[in-house]
């Protein structure tokens, strides 16, 4: 794309990211805009809609998520933490006032409305959240003495844990909680932390069961296995239909039956139309993406850089396995999007977010970017 020898920003920027993180998003992407003509438009047609809004729509967020991505991409360590700092403080005074003005759906308070536009603010919560976690550890570890990184991290992670569960969303919850307890391991800490924490996480959820019925329901519904589970059974329907090669693009019918198929259930479509084989392209593209992103931290000399994109990819890697784990009947239903493949105007903005830190954090020869922070 662009020479050796090309000064030019972009010219730049492409020959210190790493080209096979970016390719490997980038055909995520392009399957993504593929299969939003084959799972939206009857939805579309069901909900009294042109047949072809969902996958319009899905182009004008992708476009901003990709420019996003590009645009943070450009940064260096110095420029993210300032970025992430100040978007984390407007999106926490979002997130306490989505539960008095945000838009109700499905009995959840997690949506606040700017200009016509629905934004789940906790969506672009997570990857700020990783990098200001980061930055919190990276700094202990600097001066370990004076500066209480990790009781930071434990205070900010608690305050938001509150917010998300007074809309309430137990899946945000979780993702956040899990990137935690990974950044708090790749830092160091000690095992005996590591395992009181662990030990902590039953006795936290535990009120969940019973101060949210709709929890309870799921994990009811899941455990007793229930015909209730109508979404699980169309899902594990269409994918034992379509196969090895599936029937066809287009010719599925779970869009027909499951009103979440181009978001939440988006892995049963592939399944029904484009076979096993294919689920099987996809879900070893994003391994791939882990794997590749993985070996990149691991040779960075940034502890900060280390610590914040192990965070970042733990997100992807949970919300990758909720979706498909949940469309498989693996576990408890629980609406998650398949990163970059879903339709979801604040998902993929916040995933392009989240790709371009991480973009930024395993750059080569960045300036700003080095040593320990």
């Amino acid at each position: 794309m662009f020479a050796r020898n090309d000064r030019s920003i972009l010219g730049q920027w492409w020959w210190s990211i790493d080209r096979s993180m970016f390719l490997l998003l980038f055909t995520i992407i392009v399957i993504g805009v593929i299969l939003s003509f084959s799972a939206s438009p009857p939805l579309a047609v069901q909900f009294g809609l042109p047949k072809f809004y969902f996958v319009k729509r899905h182009l004008l967020y992708l476009a901003p998520s990709f420019l996003l991505m590009i645009s943070v991409s450009l940064c260096n360590h110095i420029q993210i933490r300032k970025l992430s700092f100040v978007l984390l403080i407007l999106a926490i005074t979002l997130l306490t006032a989505t539960p008095f003005m945000g838009l109700e759906i499905k009995g959840a308070k997690r949506w606040i409305t700017f200009f016509g536009t629905s934004v789940q603010v906790s969506e672009f919560i997570k990857p700020l959240f990783a990098v200001t976690t980061g930055w919190f550890l990276a700094k202990q570890q600097q001066d370990p003495e004076t500066y209480p990184g990790l009781i930071f991290s434990i205070g900010l992670l608690v305050f938001l844990v509150v917010c998300l569960m007074m809309q309430p969303d137990l899946g945000m919850t979780v993702i956040m909680t899990g990137s935690w307890l990974v950044q708090i391991f790749v830092a160091g800490l000690s095992y005996v932390w590591i395992a009181v924490l662990f030990g902590l996480i039953p006795i936290v959820f535990l009120p969940v069961y019973f101060l949210f019925p709709h929890v309870s329901y799921r994990i009811h519904m899941f455990l007793s296995q229930q015909n209730e589970q109508y979404q699980v059974m169309k899902s594990l329907q269409a994918i034992a239909k379509g196969g090895l090669t599936g029937v066809g693009p287009g010719e599925g019918v779970i869009k027909k039956y499951v009103p979440d198929a181009h978001a939440d259930f988006i892995f049963a479509v592939i399944g029904e139309e484009f076979g096993i084989i294919f689920c099987m392209v996809i879900v070893a593209l994003y391994m791939a993406f882990l794997i590749r992103s993985t070996v990149r931290i691991m040779n960075t000399q940034s502890f900060f850089a280390m610590i914040t994109a192990s965070g970042l990819l733990a997100q992807l890697s949970m919300q990758t396995l909720i979706n498909v784990a949940s469309s498989l009947g693996m576990i408890p239903t629980k609406g998650m999007t398949l990163p970059f493949i879903s339709y979801g105007g604040s998902s993929l903005l916040a995933l392009g977010l989240s790709c371009g830190i991480l973009l930024a954090l395993t750059k080569k020869d960045m300036p700003g970017g080095g040593g320990v922070l």
